[in-house]
């Protein structure tokens, strides 16, 4: 991720794997430390709220903000959100735009950037396009005959809410505005990339070009795909976390702990939430 928000030339393709990666390595970093806050917090005897709740699995934007840093979002929507609507809810159109400055404020609380309040601003308007065209999106979706639980329709919704949220990622990490835009623009560039084996061959398993070798990419890949599957059985049935509490879980444990001492990256590197 790093080697290409350096400046480094990439297409479409590589566009698109980088801004995937960039979106999973923000959620495992700040996830991860939220974790180690909420358990270290709970061995002092503080029962700290929960950060994250599988945000990937969203069905819509505002569900996903309900469902990623909850702190903050929890906290801007008691204390900025509700006072903002309620002063002016007697206006047309007052609750979207509360909704949409509160989220160019959550951009802008990240750092006085041009990049955090584009960041905000997209989300924002994602919300309110959200809200404005709900009751057209449940009569599409009558239409078609798809319940609210159709596996189609969440398999869309989900894959819609990431695609929209790793859109606006794109504006977080990068450097200034003009870098975000000319990433953006190339999006659709040598799509026909994704589908020819030389070109991936070159572009991503390469490190040259990718700064990655072929087994750290695995590793990732793989990493994401068990993650993914164990948020999936979590939030599924409570009961597999108690059934196993014993020794099944303490042996999942140990092998963790192997497999960070075997392929995990110790050199200086902080969290890359700290700088906020």
């Amino acid at each position: 991720v790093s080697h290409i928000y350096a400046g480094t030339p990439a297409d479409g393709p590589l566009i698109i794997a980088v801004a995937i990666l960039f979106a999973y390595q923000l959620y495992c970093d700040f996830s991860g430390y939220s974790d180690i806050a909420v358990g270290t917090a709970l061995v002092l005897g503080y029962d700290i709220m929960e950060n994250f709740d599988r945000p990937y699995a969203a069905r819509s934007v505002s569900e996903f903000w309900r469902r990623w840093h909850i702190s903050l979002s929890s906290w801007l929507r008691d204390y900025l959100f509700t006072p903002l609507f309620w002063w002016g809810r007697h206006r047309k159109w007052w609750a979207e735009a509360s909704l949409f400055i509160s989220f160019v404020l959550i951009g802008l609380w990240h750092g006085a950037n041009w990049t955090y309040v584009a960041f905000g601003a997209l989300n924002g308007f994602y919300i309110v396009v959200s809200t404005l065209t709900s009751s057209l999106r449940e009569r599409a979706a009558s239409l078609l005959r798809l319940s609210k639980i159709h596996p189609l329709r969440v398999a869309f919704q989900t894959v819609l809410t990431f695609t929209l949220f790793t859109l606006s990622l794109i504006f977080f990490r990068a450097s200034d505005l003009h870098q975000a835009w000319n990433m953006t623009s190339n999006l659709g560039t040598n799509i026909i990339g994704f589908f020819d084996i030389d070109y991936l061959r070159y572009q991503v398993f390469t490190e040259q070009v990718f700064g990655a070798t072929k087994m750290s990419l695995l590793i990732i890949v793989v990493s994401i795909v068990l993650m993914e599957i164990a948020q999936y059985i979590q939030s599924k049935q409570i009961a597999v976390s108690t059934r196993y509490v014993k020794r099944p879980r303490l042996l999942w444990n140990y092998a963790l702990l192997i497999t960070i001492a075997f392929f995990g990256n110790f050199g200086a590197q902080t969290f890359i939430y700290f700088q906020f």
